[in-house]
């Protein structure tokens, strides 16, 4: 989060490439942590796991991520981003 705000969207693929930017990369890893401390603490542990195993066994790259948060959690991405964001904001401040 910088100075108070939550990122506008969960980090992408090409957030977790090493481009020559450490703090951008810190911060790709530390917010996909915190989305999934978030699965684990709302959903629980079990559907955390089945939703990494949703994504690794999609077909293709493009979608995993959507189509395992409808059908391991019941949400869409906008509804989970808005989660997520709420989520950084109380344990980050």
């Amino acid at each position: 989060m910088t100075e108070g705000r939550a990122p506008k969207a969960l980090p992408a693929d090409a957030d977790f490439g090493f481009s020559g930017d450490a703090t951008k990369l810190a911060e790709a890893y530390e917010s996909g942590w915190l989305a999934c401390r978030m699965i684990a603490d709302r959903w629980g542990t079990d559907r955390l796991r089945a939703f990494y195993q949703a994504v690794g066994a999609h077909k293709q790259r493009a979608g995993a991520v959507e189509d395992a948060l409808k059908t391991v959690l019941g949400t869409d991405l906008d509804d989970f981003t808005a989660q997520w964001q709420d989520y950084l904001r109380d344990q980050l401040g």
